[in-house]
């Protein structure tokens, strides 16, 4: 005879493998304290620092990690080739901080490097994030479009957002990892304004200042603040 009848410990036991949400965030907390303190302070100062979590000190952490290769700032390692987690959502947490009295609702982004930052901002505000394709030669595409030439690769290509992704009357904020020469971000610019949407702000997580991304962004009227510069 089969025993179906299931014990009360067996009933009300959780799956061995899941976690709850408290001890989710707990090991958020624990890491990015760690990230904080190993950024941010000496060894002789960590020893007696209290538990207090604090904001990370991103432009020490881009000194501490970051590679300068000639007129180039590498930071692959953590930022837009191998992503750090707990560096990006801190990043987030502070461009969206920094933003949220704008109230947009929307971020847009271009492809590939610009999509960690802008999805790590968009967790905290929180709103959609749309990113443009770029595409080398001229396509038929039913997109919003602007030609746009890299002065670092040497290439023109275009820069794409689908139509339907786009809607008039919105409150757009632009999220890249580098401001340089500003040209990709000027590109998204023009197409957020073309689909009848309002750009709020830019925001980068690292900017050459002696590029001049700045003086072409704020000849638009356009606000642009940094992370880093």
């Amino acid at each position: 005879m089969v025993d179906h009848t299931t014990s009360l410990s067996q009933a009300e036991s959780p799956p061995q493998h899941s976690r709850s949400l408290a001890s989710i965030l707990v090991s958020r907390v624990c890491l990015a304290t760690f990230y904080s303190l190993r950024a941010t302070s000496s060894p002789d100062h960590a020893r007696g620092v209290s538990c207090t979590l604090r904001p990370m000190n991103i432009p020490a952490i881009v000194a501490e990690r970051g590679r300068v290769s000639g007129d180039l700032v590498l930071v692959d390692d953590f930022l837009n080739h191998r992503v750090d987690p707990i560096i990006i959502d801190e990043i987030g947490r502070q461009i969206a901080e920094r933003y949220t009295g704008q109230a947009p609702d929307l971020i847009v982004t271009a492809e590939a490097s610009g999509i960690p930052p802008a999805m790590a901002t968009a967790r905290y505000l929180p709103v959609p994030v749309v990113y443009a394709k770029k595409y080398v030669g001229v396509g038929d595409r039913h997109t919003f479009a602007r030609e746009v030439v890299s002065p670092t690769k040497g290439v023109e290509y275009r820069v794409e957002v689908a139509r339907r992704a786009l809607e008039p009357g919105g409150r757009t904020l632009i999220v890249d990892d580098f401001l340089s020469g500003g040209r990709t971000a000027e590109a998204l610019g023009q197409i957020v304004e073309e689909s009848g949407g309002e750009v709020c702000g830019f925001a980068f997580v690292i900017e050459k200042q002696f590029a001049g991304g700045r003086t072409l962004l704020e000849a638009h009227d356009w606000e642009v603040w940094s992370l880093v510069e």
